[in-house]
């Protein structure tokens, strides 16, 4: 028997959150078409949250490897309940937290921008649940250092945790500054370089001309 039949298996004997009637194969004599799928819907909401506590578990004992295990059975299970329900958006921002967190920026960034997208389609661009895929979008910009567009991922979500009236962590305020710090050193740097660029390029000129005007002489 796979970890998902286990998982029914022990929610449907606890009685977690479903009609024991709900477990029953036969049963169709008490469970009515309308209670049924509701039924069905509890019981995979119960086994993608067992999945997803599993992998936080493993993930801060550091079991990387259950961890990585238990967030992708956690997509499989939130997959059932539909891929635009917030619940798949979740579980793949929590897997992007994973590879972040194990250095895989290319992985993150694609798992964020999929978390984040299904989270906007499902619950409008405003809602606190996009806060995490856009802070991890942040961090991942910011450490390939293309500042700029990080600060206006931090810059985003700071709007929306104030809008839902929620706090800015002393955490994302420090990496807000900071990535506000580098753009403008950044964005420094590049006008001192092409000034220099352009200097360079007048100084070969004026040589080239000297030479010439020498020949000519």
């Amino acid at each position: 028997m796979d970890l998902q039949k286990l998982l029914r298996a022990g929610i449907c004997v606890a009685g977690i959150g479903v009609t024991m009637s709900a477990c029953t194969p036969n049963a169709t004599e008490t469970t009515t078409a309308t209670t049924a799928p509701k039924a069905e819907v509890a019981v995979e909401q119960a086994i993608w949250q067992k999945l997803t506590s599993d992998g936080d578990a493993a993930k801060a004992a550091g079991d990387l490897k259950k961890a990585e295990a238990s967030y992708q059975a956690a997509i499989e299970e939130a997959k059932k309940l539909g891929e635009t329900d917030p619940a798949f958006a979740r579980t793949t921002a929590n897997l992007a937290d994973f590879y972040y967190a194990q250095g895989d920026g290319a992985q993150a960034d694609r798992l964020y921008k999929q978390s984040l997208s299904i989270h906007e389609k499902a619950l409008g661009l405003e809602h606190a649940d996009l806060v995490q895929s856009i802070l991890g979008l942040a961090r991942v910009t910011a450490s390939e250092k293309n500042y700029a567009e990080s600060v206006a991922h931090y810059e985003r979500a700071i709007a929306i945790l104030n809008k839902n009236k929620m706090p800015v962590s002393a955490e994302v305020q420090a990496e807000y500054t900071k990535a506000k710090e580098s753009a403008a050193t950044s964005k420094g740097s590049t006008k001192e370089d092409s000034a220099s660029k352009e200097s360079n390029k007048d100084a070969s000129a004026k040589d080239a001309k000297a030479k010439d005007d020498k020949k000519k002489s």
